[in-house]
């Protein structure tokens, strides 16, 4: 989720009067710029002006989706470049790993989505890899003891023994999946979570709610509950805070403003 909504912000570059949203504390380790810079050269060779950063990004995330073996979803194209991004206002919107489920819940409000669509689209933690940034406060000084052994009592103890050897203590930059089939969009991700193996603070507190602990058991079963309301959920982001018209621009390169 982009700090403004689906309008490519998140990819634009800092300058040297402004440190951009990318940069923030709470996309540390960001991946993929490069990626979609190939995409967006390739279209624009062939239809200069035309296709958005921000629809390549939509339209990316649905095709990364389907084919780890996720669901696919309608999405509408036409969005517009937004031309402003700050790290300042991203760490003030974007959710940090270490909220509690009140937290989230009030996070993903602000911007229209349930607490259930909030649990929802917090299985996209089912791919994927993360730095040791957002885990560290999962594995030390959880309640502020300052503390090597004092890790979030929610957690599988096996399994915060093998996140400490990925991730010690003050190691910000390794890497390590996300959930133990990280290649594959399955329901592994809520599954671990019941177990105690969530990687963030924000996984793990998911069933420390009644509400929550019901529909991450619920996704965790056999059915098309998940895929289904991921695909809605993810149809719903997908049209938070669209620019048209004349709206924004269509960016020759996505890094940076026309």
């Amino acid at each position: 989720m982009h700090l403004k909504g689906c309008e490519g912000s998140v990819l634009l570059n800092s300058t040297k009067t402004n440190q951009a949203e990318r940069e923030a504390h709470v996309n540390f380790g960001l991946r993929g710029i490069a990626e979609v810079d190939e995409i967006k050269a390739a279209l624009e060779r062939h239809c200069p002006g035309v296709v958005s950063c921000a629809d390549i990004l939509i339209m990316a995330a649905r095709d990364a989706t389907v084919k780890v073996g996720g669901p696919a979803w309608p999405v509408a194209l036409g969005r517009r470049d937004g031309v402003h991004s700050t790290s300042l206002m991203a760490d003030s919107n974007l959710p940090f790993p270490v909220l509690n489920y009140s937290g989230l819940v009030a996070n993903f409000a602000v911007k229209g989505f349930n607490s259930r669509e909030m649990i929802t689209l917090s299985g996209a933690h089912t791919i994927g890899r993360t730095q040791c940034n957002g885990i560290l406060p999962h594995l030390y000084n959880f309640t502020g003891k300052n503390d090597a052994t004092d890790i979030d009592p929610a957690m599988n103890k096996k399994f915060a023994v093998f996140l400490k050897k990925h991730c010690p203590q003050g190691n910000r930059t390794n890497t390590i999946f996300i959930d133990s089939t990280a290649d594959t969009f399955d329901r592994a991700y809520y599954k671990n979570v019941i177990k105690g193996q969530g990687i963030f603070i924000t996984d793990s507190t998911l069933i420390t709610n009644p509400v929550g602990k019901k529909v991450v058991t619920l996704f965790s079963k056999p059915g098309k509950s998940f895929f289904t309301e991921f695909a809605s959920s993810m149809v719903k982001m997908g049209n938070l805070g669209v620019l048209t018209g004349t709206e924004g621009e269509i960016r020759k390169k996505c890094q940076f403003v026309n």
